[in-house]
């Protein structure tokens, strides 16, 4: 007659990392690097065409922080829609980025806020408002 497993020192072992965690983790990181692709390749062409179609009413701080948010949450979210998150979830992950961004400029515009304020909050709370969100939305993305 065989033994339990816990007997004879065969129990399994638990993970040193939840694999929660490591999914929750892995999303981030294809998140992030889809934001950064999106930061490389459509930052300058967003400037660019932003600059020429605004012919001077935006001033560079507000052109630079749209076009930032712009760029990195579209292929975020088209990244988002092809691993099969909803709409739903999908806006609420851009809107971490766009909403900070679009506060920061009414400062901005009130004078309130610098524009190297602008820019630098608004890359520091993009990568926390986004785990913010992926926490509250803890049952899609820490599967």
């Amino acid at each position: 007659m065989s033994q339990p497993a816990s007997r004879i020192g065969l129990e399994r072992r638990r993970p040193l990392v939840d694999r929660r965690v490591l999914h929750f983790l892995r999303h981030l990181g294809e998140m992030t690097l889809a934001m950064v692709i999106g930061m490389a390749a459509l930052g300058g062409a967003f400037r660019g065409a932003f600059a020429v179609a605004s012919a001077g009413t935006l001033q560079d701080v507000e052109l630079s922080a749209l076009a930032m948010a712009f760029s990195m949450s579209v292929p975020m979210a088209a990244w988002m829609r092809h691993r099969g998150h909803g709409w739903t979830h999908t806006l609420e992950m851009a809107g971490a980025m766009i909403v900070p961004a679009a506060l920061l400029l009414v400062g901005f515009r009130l004078d309130a806020v610098t524009g190297p304020t602008v820019m630098s909050v608004q890359h520091a709370v993009m990568l926390p408002g986004m785990i913010a969100v992926m926490l509250f939305r803890c049952s899609d993305h820490c599967h």
